[in-house]
C-alpha cells in the first residue's frame, strides 16, 4: 500500500499526488491540490482549489475554495465563500459564508452559516442552516431550509421543513408516461 504525506508551508502551492493513501497539509497560500486516490486533504488559509478521488477527507479552511470529490467523501469549508461538488455517498459542510454546494447520489449537505445554494439529485438529505438559502433537490431528499428567507424547488419524493422566516416552497412530482 502507498502511503504519502506531504506538508508544505506557506505560498501558492501545486501538489499532484497518485497513490491509494496520502495526508496532504498544504498550508496557508492559493494551493492546487490533486490527489487521485484515497486522500486526507488539510487545504488551509487560502484560495484553494481541491480534486480528490474516491474515499476522502477535505478540510477547506479559510478561504474561497473550490472543492470536487468523487465517491464516498467527508468535506468541509470552513470560513469563506466555498464551492463544493461531490459524487456520491458524500457528507457535505459549507460552515461560515454564502457557499455552493452539489451533490449526486445518497448524500448530505449541511450549508451552515450564511446565504447558501444547495443543490442535491437522488436520495440526498439537505439543511439550509442560519441564512437565505435556496436549495433544489431532485428525487428522494429530505430538506430543511432552517432559519432566514428561504427558496426551497424539489422534483419528486420529497419532505421539506421550511423553517423560521418567508420562505418560498415550490414542491413538484415527476410524472412517467
Amino acid at each position: 500500500m502507498d502511503m504519502f504525506e506531504i506538508i508544505s508551508g506557506a505560498g501558492d502551492d501545486s501538489i499532484r499526488v497518485q497513490a491509494s493513501n496520502a495526508t496532504i497539509d498544504s498550508g496557508a497560500g492559493n494551493d492546487v491540490i490533486d490527489v487521485d486516490g484515497q486522500a486526507n486533504v488539510v487545504a488551509g488559509e487560502g484560495d484553494d482549489v481541491v480534486f480528490t478521488y474516491g474515499h476522502s477527507t477535505v478540510d477547506g479552511g479559510a478561504g474561497n475554495d473550490h472543492i470536487h470529490t468523487y465517491d464516498h467523501s467527508t468535506v468541509t469549508g470552513g470560513d469563506g465563500d466555498d464551492y463544493i461538488s461531490t459524487y456520491a455517498y458524500s457528507s457535505v459542510s459549507g460552515r461560515n459564508g454564502n457557499d455552493i454546494l452539489t451533490t449526486y447520489d445518497n448524500s448530505t449537505l449541511d450549508g451552515g452559516a450564511g446565504d447558501d445554494s444547495l443543490r442535491a439529485y437522488d436520495h440526498a438529505n439537505l439543511s439550509g442552516g442560519a441564512g437565505n438559502d435556496f436549495i433544489s433537490a431532485y428525487d428522494h431528499a429530505v430538506v430543511d431550509a432552517g432559519t432566514g428567507d428561504d427558496t426551497v424547488r424539489t422534483y419528486s419524493h420529497a419532505t421539506v421543513s421550511a423553517g423560521a422566516g418567508d420562505d418560498h416552497v415550490d414542491l413538484r412530482l415527476f410524472r412517467h408516461r
